[in-house]
């Protein structure tokens, strides 16, 4: 499967987090395996730089093993990430439809992918051969291609819940690139796996491509809402009832 870089989309931007430089599926990493789910909340607010208005925002409501995104931009647009039943089912309130598509299946295309890349140029287009370098302000960057990721970090309440902040990004960036959304990502998959190793999520990501500058800006809430678990119960209701569509038409 060849894939061509192009402009990300303001998702995949907000998830900086773990994706393994060497592996792919779950990594055999304590960072990327939470042995017990914490339940938390994260917020990410996505811009163009040099523009206050927000191109993107989500509410990423972490219920132990179950990771609940709600697009707070666009209501009723959910993508609930369930890898202990191998799946993520992308929900949309407005044409009541579901669409699941199964992990194993996304570790495969990913697999697929880095196979493709065969010699050092593909290699290093795609972020396979980077690595991850920190500055004297303990800060982290990635350069590939024409890309550049640099972020500051903040802790997580503990390891585990940079673990499952870690490895939701993982099923992000395979489901994004099921989706051909955005760029190639195994280096964010190496940028991120040195966040969750510290024990920390992103604070402020920028990412450099091209002419374009992007800033995604994360933030924690130690606990859920009453209103999160109200969200999470309806999004229950709407895979237990929604028609089921393929990838290829979900909207």
């Amino acid at each position: 499967m060849h894939v061509h870089p192009a402009t990300p989309s303001p998702l995949l931007i907000a998830m900086c987090i773990a994706y393994c430089a060497a592996t792919v599926g779950l990594s055999e990493s304590k960072a990327d395996e939470p042995q017990s789910p914490a339940s938390f909340v994260v917020t990410t607010t996505n811009y163009a730089v040099g523009n206050e208005q927000p191109i993107d925002r989500h509410r990423v409501v972490f219920d132990q093993s179950v990771v609940y995104d709600f697009d707070e931009l666009t209501p009723g647009s959910i993508t609930v990430y369930d890898p202990n039943r191998k799946r993520i089912v992308l929900l949309n309130s407005q044409s009541k439809s579901r669409c699941v598509v199964n992990t194993d299946q996304l570790t495969k295309m990913t697999a697929e992918m880095r196979v493709s890349a065969d010699t050092n140029k593909k290699k290093d287009q795609y972020g396979i051969s980077a690595t991850v370098n920190s500055d004297a302000d303990d800060r982290l960057s990635i350069q590939f291609g024409n890309v550049k990721y640099t972020t500051s970090t903040q802790p997580a309440a503990n390891q585990n819940a940079a673990s499952q902040f870690a490895q939701f990004a993982d099923w992000a960036l395979r489901l994004n690139m099921a989706r051909k959304q955005g760029l190639p990502p195994f280096g964010r998959m190496s940028l991120n796996r040195a966040i969750a190793t510290k024990g920390h999520i992103p604070s402020e990501l920028m990412l450099d491509v091209k002419v374009a500058q992007y800033k995604s800006v994360h933030a924690i809430t130690p606990k859920l809402t009453n209103e999160d678990r109200k969200r999470i119960d309806e999004a229950s209701g709407m895979i237990a009832l929604y028609s089921e569509i393929p990838l290829s038409d979900f909207r």
